[in-house]
């Protein structure tokens, strides 16, 4: 939806609402809508207190595209400058929450599992690794955030977590470290998750 304030001149006549795909890009004409709020059309309204809103149903729907600009005509047909840029919300996903990390069975594997992120942009999660804590994490993996397509050794646990299997090279207390980071599909990464070891209790 793209709202904005309706101008104050005497002989404004409409608004001309300019789109682009992607930020900066060459806009296109979308919508001319006028400026009498009595002679506004779908999908168009009057959204009160000298406001105009206009319903677009864009065609990806991604933080940081369906960008606008909104310009004024008047009775002459001129123009105003275009109001700056301003494009869907580009925030990153929300940090992971209940991120675990624990010793596995004889093999030596080690068990991590978080609570899957319920944005509706999510794409995936990666994992990253150090042997020390607090030593700088490089990326072990990427592991898709849709269970269905889940590969080994990334599994669904259930009840919205996904698990994943490491075969970390140093069985050591307090070491074999991790942090997950949530990526949505516009490719923004959410704050790690606070760094995870093995236990002192091995």
């Amino acid at each position: 939806m793209v709202e904005w304030d309706r101008g104050l001149e005497p002989d404004l006549d409409h608004y001309n609402i300019w789109y682009s795909l992607t930020p900066g890009q060459a806009k296109t004409l979308l919508a001319a809508i006028s400026h009498d709020p009595g002679a506004i059309e779908a999908p168009a309204y009057d959204a009160g207190s000298g406001r105009t809103a206009y319903v677009d149903f864009p065609r990806v729907q991604q933080p940081g595209t369906e960008c606008y600009q909104i310009s004024a005509v008047d009775t002459a047909d001129n123009e105003s400058d275009r109001t700056a840029e301003v494009c869907l919300p580009n925030d990153p996903p929300p940090a992971v929450e209940d991120f675990t990390v624990e010793l596995g069975g004889g093999s030596g594997e080690v068990f991590l599992t978080w609570k899957r992120v319920l944005a509706p942009d999510m794409d995936h999660y990666d994992i990253w690794y150090s042997e020390l804590p607090g030593e700088p994490k490089s990326l072990l993996d990427s592991v898709a955030n849709d269970p269905a397509i889940l590969d080994a050794p990334a599994y669904d646990v259930g009840g919205g977590v996904t698990g994943y299997i490491d075969f970390p090279r140093n069985l050591t207390a307090n070491t074999q470290c991790y942090q997950i980071t949530a990526v949505d599909a516009a490719g923004l990464e959410s704050e790690r998750t606070p760094q995870r070891c093995l236990t002192s209790g091995l």
